[in-house]
């Protein structure tokens, strides 16, 4: 287990990006906090079960994150994840690499940490 909450959040961070990328259903579930809210730089809004869909239909493959300038602010439960990631994504032939400001909220469940909301803004 990581030193430090910081560490954890990376850590988990790290698994969900790794997760998106394999458009892996199981792993975003157990990453996901059941009230999961993603917000859509546009908007819009998607639930766990309507993101998870979105990730596993098909219709696009996220291929890689890069995450910089990433700041954790942490309670004994709760991180707020803030920074700046690249994300790269395949949409039949083409190829796009997208630039966003983020905030994720973390909150520990039981023994892990599971993410509970998500937002970002293209920059």
């Amino acid at each position: 287990m990581a030193d430090n909450i910081a560490d954890e959040i990376l850590e988990a961070e790290a698994t969900r990006c790794n997760a998106l990328t394999n458009a892996d259903a199981a792993a975003l579930g157990s990453l996901l906090a059941d009230d999961f809210l993603y917000v859509h730089a546009s908007g819009r809004t998607e639930d766990k079960k309507a993101y998870i869909g979105s990730i596993t239909s098909g219709a696009f493959q996220l291929k890689a994150f890069e995450r910089r300038n990433v700041l954790v602010r942490k309670t004994e439960n709760t991180a707020v994840m803030s920074g700046e990631i690249s994300v790269t994504r395949e949409e039949g032939q083409n190829t796009r690499v997208t630039e966003f400001a983020f905030l994720g909220v973390w909150s520990r469940s039981a023994e892990s940490w599971r993410l509970l909301y998500w937002k970002h803004t293209k920059i």
